[in-house]
């Protein structure tokens, strides 16, 4: 199944209650941004680096955060459309 991973080299720093992501290296780094997380989506990012697939990722949310199995995994694609938009992500055919 594929799965996404980072484009370079990108940290997701926390401070206090707050998450963002850093570009440390990669296309991102290009637009000079960082990118504000919710608590979702730093969990959803976690997972991305540890090369889940999407569906797996969808199954920890709904389990984590109580939500419906099939609107947790649309909200997940959703924000990984957003990473690879933004040339955060890129998706892995294994």
């Amino acid at each position: 199944m594929p799965y996404y991973r980072p484009v370079g080299r990108i940290v997701l720093r926390r401070i206090g209650d707050d998450a963002v992501l850093v570009p440390v290296s990669g296309t991102a780094v290009e637009s000079n941004h960082l990118y504000p997380l919710n608590e979702t989506g730093a969990f959803i990012w976690e997972r991305l680096t540890r090369q889940e697939t999407v569906a797996d990722i969808a199954a920890a949310v709904s389990r984590t955060f109580a939500v419906d199995k099939v609107e947790a995994e649309t909200d997940c694609r959703l924000f990984i459309e957003q990473l690879e938009q933004e040339r955060l992500v890129e998706r892995v055919e294994p």
